[in-house]
């Protein structure tokens, strides 16, 4: 897993498999995000996805909503969105960026 900031947009890109191993460090970095105003992430370049994973996404989401902060998903990659589907969820993906977001990162 990598993550990035893009210091123009301020949206956190993140790249590669997202699974139990990395998902501690997953969890710290998206809690470090929500002090911030609004944080977009872009998981277009996420390789794999698992459960544990996505329970972190969607638990990080929960509770930026519950803090008055704004963690918004933006172009899910396949791998997300098959997990996603699989385990019976739907996941609500930012409008911005879903029309400025493509699977290349652009």
């Amino acid at each position: 897993m990598t993550l990035s900031t893009d210091e123009t947009t301020g949206m956190l890109r993140i790249a590669g498999m997202l699974d139990i191993d990395v998902a501690q460090r997953l969890r710290e970095s998206l809690l470090n995000c929500l002090s911030l105003p609004p944080v977009a992430v872009d998981l277009s370049r996420v390789e794999g996805c698992d459960a544990a994973a996505l329970q972190v996404l969607l638990a990080a989401c929960r509770h930026s909503t519950a803090a008055g902060n704004g963690l918004q998903l933006h172009a899910l990659s396949p791998s997300i969105s098959e997990t996603a589907s699989a385990l019976g969820f739907s996941i609500a993906v930012s409008a911005e960026a879903s029309a400025g977001s493509g699977p290349d990162g652009r």
